[in-house]
């Protein structure tokens, strides 16, 4: 599999190498009844979508929610979520569904804990992980 231009293995990787080639924050909205987990648009354009079929990019491009499997590295976990391109002056990729009960309450998420994100394409799915947890003030 190649992944961000390095060809990596099942379970290899050369050293130092992070495939979470997504990293973000988590905001006060994405723990807050909102329901959903925003991504950057260039990490989805550069890293997740050139990786997806033809059928669902499609999907994806005329508003349509995609179901896909997220596996939580932390806990060896599977779950299922929806992934949609949400329009308007902010467009932007999320996660939708049952976000709030599958990885913030589950998982404890706080605003500010830092997660990394990468498409799986062997097994067809996203890998998530915490990476940073906020210090409880």
């Amino acid at each position: 599999m190649k992944l961000d231009g390095h060809q990596v293995e099942k379970g290899e990787g050369p050293i130092g190498f992070d495939p979470r080639v997504i990293k973000k924050r988590i905001t006060d909205s994405e723990i807050r009844g909102e329901g959903r987990l925003r991504l950057p648009v260039v990490g989805v354009k550069e890293h997740i979508l050139p990786n997806w079929d033809k059928e669902c990019v499609g999907s994806i491009k005329i508003g349509e929610q995609v179901a896909v499997t997220v596996w939580d590295c932390d806990t060896k976990s599977k779950h299922q979520l929806f992934f949609n391109k949400e329009t308007g002056t902010n467009a932007t990729y999320s996660f939708i569904g049952q976000w709030i009960e599958e990885f913030v309450s589950r998982k404890g998420l706080k605003k500010d804990d830092e997660i990394g994100l990468y498409w799986d394409q062997i097994n067809l799915r996203f890998c998530f992980s915490i990476l940073n947890q906020a210090s409880s003030d």
